[in-house]
């Protein structure tokens, strides 16, 4: 983890701080950066999101762990979308702007990614120490393993589903808001901001709805909320293309994005406790590699539907439709996963 920390850190301002090239060499520059950040967050995120399923006792403090924890995610995504205009523009914009701001927040996230590694130093040790890496052989044998977890795997291709669609949704609002409510760039930055604060402050209620109504019902609740309230912003924007009405269905959508977040995690986390209690990293390494296809295949699906014509007119089409398609296509293997759990 202290490793994933220092190289996404680093990485991350290295993106915003190219070197002086030609445009081909700068995308190369950007993409590498880009790239290899991810790789070191894999080694930071997977024993971050293996740690509920290990030290949580029960499906309930595991709800509270990943909730409190989906709280400060929200806080820190809000704070870097609010933040980081302020800082690009307090550095008087352009490169030096992009530059300053991008090692300011790498340093904010090198900070805060050394809490949680200060809170598991107590606790991390090896059991057994006649221990060795792994081969290939050996990982490769293990996610076949994992994956024979019929109540997992059944989850993570709901989750897959999911991700994928709120995952094509974000990536097309841009297009939505800019192009289809004719608002600039700012509005963009507001639209998110309606999405993130909703998300966090109904986090709670989410933990509360899985415990009293199981994650399985729970998840589909937020699914079919979230897709009824993009569709319903894709019908307000043709019928009346108000801004008020559209910040309203994005608030709506926010807080049942908030479920998707909080209760399919914990679903897994509890999985994982009930079955494998020894096989977390691996669990987790799947779940976040799932996240990661989820999103870029719902902006994937996005950048294939938009060469078919009008940018705004058919990324609203996709924000109307796709989701709930994704949404119904989940259900089957969500519930699957409860009667194998």
């Amino acid at each position: 983890m202290i490793v994933g920390a220092a190289g996404t850190s680093l990485l991350f301002a290295a993106v915003f701080s190219p070197p002086d090239f030609t445009p081909p060499l700068l995308l190369l520059w950007v993409a590498l950066a880009y790239f290899t950040m991810n790789a070191f967050y894999s080694l930071f995120a997977v024993p971050y999101t293996a740690v509920p399923a290990e030290i949580a006792g029960n499906g309930a403090m595991t709800l509270r762990l990943v909730g409190a924890r989906m709280m400060v995610l929200m806080i820190g995504i809000l704070a870097g979308a609010a933040g980081a205009p302020v800082l690009i523009a307090a550095f008087d914009g352009g490169r030096d702007g992009y530059a300053a701001m991008g090692t300011i927040v790498a340093a904010a996230c090198f900070i805060a990614m050394l809490l949680p590694i200060r809170m598991l130093s107590r606790h991390d040790y090896f059991s057994d120490t006649s221990w060795r890496p792994p081969s290939i052989g050996n990982h490769l044998a293990g996610m076949r393993v994992t994956l024979a977890n019929r109540a997992y795997r059944c989850l993570l291709f709901s989750f897959l589903a999911q991700a994928a669609a709120y995952g094509g949704v974000s990536a097309a609002l841009p297009y939505i808001i800019s192009q289809m409510l004719g608002r600039n760039e700012a509005d963009i930055g507001a639209g998110l901001g309606v999405v993130i604060i909703a998300s966090f402050a109904t986090v709670p209620i989410w933990t509360i709805a899985g415990k009293r109504l199981g994650f399985a019902a729970g998840i589909a609740i937020a699914g079919i909320g979230y897709a009824l309230a993009t569709m319903s912003l894709a019908i307000s924007i043709y019928v009346a293309g108000s801004w008020g009405v559209a910040l309203l269905l994005m608030g709506v959508a926010g807080t049942f994005f908030a479920g998707l977040q909080v209760l399919p995690f914990s679903f897994a986390a509890e999985i994982v406790r009930s079955t494998a209690p020894a096989e977390e990293a691996k669990f987790a390494g799947l779940w976040v590699a799932a996240e990661k296809f989820g999103l870029a295949g719902g902006a994937a699906i996005l950048s294939l539907v938009l060469a078919l014509g009008n940018d705004a007119v058919v990324s609203t089409l996709y924000a109307g439709i796709a989701p709930m398609v994704l949404v119904l296509l989940s259900l089957p293997w969500l519930f699957a996963s409860t009667r194998t759990a």
